[in-house]
């Protein structure tokens, strides 16, 4: 029977009613299938259905909310303190949990977090939370406020372009909304060249504000520690973000915001030198009895009392940093004769590459140490 017959047939006849009605048939029957069953629920079913949905996050602290994968629904032991015993918890909630069992001494706690209902460490760690208090706030103001700081921060220079710039203000409204219920309760500024502008960089639409400034090199705008201050006081903001490359990495950007009573988003100036500048690390690491290759400053140390330790000061004295560095080819020959060939010619504020030099002998080191001094004076 060809195709087309059957067709035919099947739009002659009453197939398509007679496949309609046995399927209603099915359904019924399966409906009271499950009806008979649902009559007599058991009673971890019931207990279960009386307890609210909870949003788990890891047993770690640290993890954030974009790491929670699932609804996990808790068997909750009523205890005052709204713990769960390890008798109380299922393996199959367990497992969902990351966790074999629960060791004895060992309970865990829902708290609300700032973003929603999370499981905390009890025991040892045990900290002291209230369960039922409510971490959404009305502002940046009344956050402060209720959480002892002492900076009101509603306005953020991003001294930074690019997705560096998309990816920080993304992540600060989603933490926005989460906490006040408004994306916009910080409002953010930023930096924009002909050349972003040009382009229609995706950062410029996110933004409240935008200032013009210089095109070319980074060091006519992004990196511009001058410039990047200027607007932060002219606009003016309560916060400075630099992200990454540019201007994020000189210290110089957090001493002079600091000077100004500017927050700066990242490490104080002191650790951003002591541990970004290549001398500076390398004695850092030397104190520390790290092992290091030879260079021209093997040997330095700093001489740390006990309470700078205690007291976590960390600070390289102008004086022993000179001692570690070459200031000219004169002096750079003789420690490349101390240290033995080939030897690496690096700039001590250098990155990404730039200001390197391998020197195989004596006789190339004068041409590859003046291109590393061309090449800095560049950036």
């Amino acid at each position: 029977m060809c195709w087309s017959t059957l067709m035919a047939i099947l739009r002659a006849s009453s197939f398509w009613k007679w496949i309609s009605a046995q399927t209603v048939r099915i359904i019924r029957a399966l409906r009271a299938h499950f009806e008979g069953i649902m009559d007599e629920p058991s009673a971890k079913t019931l207990e279960l259905n009386q307890h609210t949905r909870f949003i788990i996050g890891s047993v770690s602290e640290d993890n954030s909310e974009d790491e929670i994968s699932s609804l996990v629904k808790l068997d909750l032991l009523e205890e005052k303190e709204g713990s769960l015993s390890p008798a109380s918890v299922s393996s199959d909630a367990l497992s969902d949990l990351g966790l074999s069992s629960l060791q004895d001494g060992l309970a865990l706690h829902v708290r609300p977090s700032m973003s929603g209902l999370h499981l905390v460490k009890q025991g040892r760690d045990r900290k002291k939370i209230d369960s039922q208090r409510d971490f959404t706030v009305a502002s940046p103001a009344e956050f402060v406020t209720r959480f002892g700081g002492n900076k009101v921060i509603e306005k953020v220079l991003i001294a930074n372009n690019g997705i560096a710039a998309v990816k920080c203000m993304r992540s600060i409204r989603r933490w926005s909304y989460e906490m006040f219920r408004n994306e916009r309760a910080i409002r953010f500024v930023v930096m924009v060249t002909p050349e972003d502008l040009k382009a229609n960089a995706e950062y410029i639409k996110m933004a409240d504000h935008y200032v013009p400034v210089p095109g070319g090199p980074n060091n006519n705008n992004y990196a511009n520690v001058e410039l990047i201050l200027d607007i932060a006081k002219r606009i003016p903001v309560q916060a400075v973000w630099a992200g990454w490359g540019h201007a994020s990495e000189n210290p110089k950007l957090p001493e002079l915001l600091l000077k100004n009573g500017i927050a700066f988003m990242g490490p104080p100036s002191q650790a951003m030198w002591a541990l970004g500048d290549k001398i500076a690390s390398s004695i850092v690491a030397q104190t520390a009895g790290i092992p290091t290759l030879p260079w021209s400053g093997s040997g330095l140390r700093v001489d740390w009392q006990e309470n700078d330790f205690s007291k976590r000061i960390l600070n390289v004295p102008q004086e022993l940093y000179e001692k570690g560095y070459v200031k000219d080819v004169d002096d750079g020959l003789k420690a490349a004769e101390e240290v033995g060939y080939p030897v690496m010619i690096k700039a001590s504020e250098g990155g990404g590459g730039k200001g390197i030099r391998k020197v195989n002998n004596a006789d190339d080191f004068p041409n590859l140490f003046r291109q590393v001094e061309y090449k800095l004076s560049l950036n």
